[in-house]
């Protein structure tokens, strides 16, 4: 997913917010149905595809904040190239009097790097602590990118920055100083191989602290465990480590003086496994949570999610799809009643569905005629005397009572 694509689809949807409701109802829905079962991210970008970015309407200012945060990144990269060979030429100049220190070494490409990979690891904890936020409002990245923002007013690295857009922008510096730091190291392995070929260097090692040759050996065997199985050559012997001691150069042996280059196996893959291969692991992983990053900036902007939903709304209209022919009025003959041709019945009243006045008037209409006073029956008294030579019963109950089970017990009972 491309940064200029999140950018402008979020701001194209801002501006669509003017489309009536009901229009963009229906466009969507339309074009989520042809979308089909994909994921959230590809719907999004289908239907982008469809409508503004294929007829040329997205917002033309877009592709210059990603533009913009692309020249930073590869100017962090061109920064850090010219820094690693710059710290190559210091920390490998060799004058022809005084070899070259292996701790001065040790010290610029390794010791002080590792140390500014500190800050990195510490702004690597979650978002709610004030030591995250207080490194990245100090990582020059931040403070670059976040002018950009000002410029062109996207708001994603400038000001309080919340949610999806805050880690973004974490995501965004560590990845881009990573990259710097990678390209550092960069600069600085590729200058200290030109250095090795084409230059004779000498390298020992001398402090003023009292070191014994017994003590440096042990140091340097520990440093190289990483790959003291697959090169054993890049580990120092004690022999060279005893010869290479020096105070001045005049201190040498003519004969030993050719021996102090064997420093640099030791010295390279020092700076390989304690410097670039962290810096290349921590690059990878800045770039893939910048990705995630990317997703929740578009999925979770309300503007997308309201476009989600109406990606999947069902589609519902009010009118037919094949013209209905109107029915012809006419006169309509109404249904005949029942009719009991005047046969005498008993009246039975369910659950004070009616008087016993009501009772008989609906057995005339019915055609029917009621000999004696109407029976009553209730859900909670069912029980009801029905004299032996009744030959029908007319009950009459509430037109909207559901058939409870009392009455449908009620009924076996009179059947019996």
């Amino acid at each position: 997913m491309l940064f200029d694509d999140v950018l402008s689809i979020r701001a194209w949807l801002d501006a669509d917010r003017d489309t009536p409701y009901g229009e963009r109802l229906q466009r969507d829905r339309v074009l989520g149905r042809r979308s089909g079962g994909k994921s959230d991210e590809e719907r999004v970008l289908h239907w982008w595809r469809a409508t503004a970015g294929a007829d040329g309407t997205a917002p033309k200012g877009m592709p210059r904040h990603g533009a913009a945060l692309r020249l930073l990144t590869l100017s962090c990269g061109f920064v850090g190239v010219l820094l690693g060979v710059g710290v190559a030429l210091t920390a490998f100049h060799y004058d022809g009097i005084h070899p070259i220190n292996v701790f001065v070494v040790l010290g610029l490409t390794v010791a002080i790097p590792v140390l500014l990979l500190i800050p990195t690891l510490l702004a690597l904890l979650p978002a709610t602590t004030s030591i995250e936020a207080g490194l990245l409002s100090l990582s020059p990245v931040r403070v670059a990118a976040a002018a950009i923002d000002q410029h062109l007013g996207m708001n994603l690295f400038a000001g309080a920055a919340a949610g999806a857009g805050r880690r973004y922008a974490k995501w965004f510096a560590i990845a881009a100083s990573q990259w710097l730091a990678v390209a550092f190291y960069a600069g600085l392995l590729g200058c200290t191989m030109l250095l090795l070929i084409f230059t004779d260097l000498a390298f020992g090692w001398s402090s003023t602290v009292s070191l014994s040759a017994e003590a440096v050996t042990r140091f340097t065997a520990i440093l190289a465990l990483p790959w003291s199985a697959l090169a054993p050559g890049a580990i120092p012997s004690p022999e060279l480590i005893e010869q290479s001691r020096f105070v001045r150069m005049s201190d040498l042996a003519p004969g030993i003086a050719a021996r102090l280059g064997d420093w640099w196996p030791f010295l390279f893959f020092s700076i390989v496994v304690y410097g670039f291969l962290p810096r290349v692991g921590l690059l990878a992983l800045a770039l893939w949570r910048r990705e995630t990053a990317l997703r929740g900036l578009l999925l979770n902007d309300p503007e997308v999610v309201g476009l989600l939903e109406r990606l999947s709304h069902p589609l519902v209209t009010p009118e037919a799809r094949i013209p209905e022919t109107a029915a012809q009025p006419g006169p309509r003959t109404p249904e005949p009643a029942p009719d009991g041709h005047g046969q005498t019945a008993l009246g039975l009243i369910w659950n004070d569905a009616v008087d016993d006045s009501g009772a008989r008037l609906l057995a005339k209409t019915l055609g029917y005629g009621l000999a004696a006073p109407c029976l009553t029956a209730t859900s909670s008294q069912p029980d009801v005397e029905v004299p032996g030579d009744s030959e029908r019963i007319l009950i009459v109950t509430k037109g909207w009572e559901p058939p409870m089970l009392e009455f449908h017990d009620f009924l076996t009972q009179l059947r019996a």
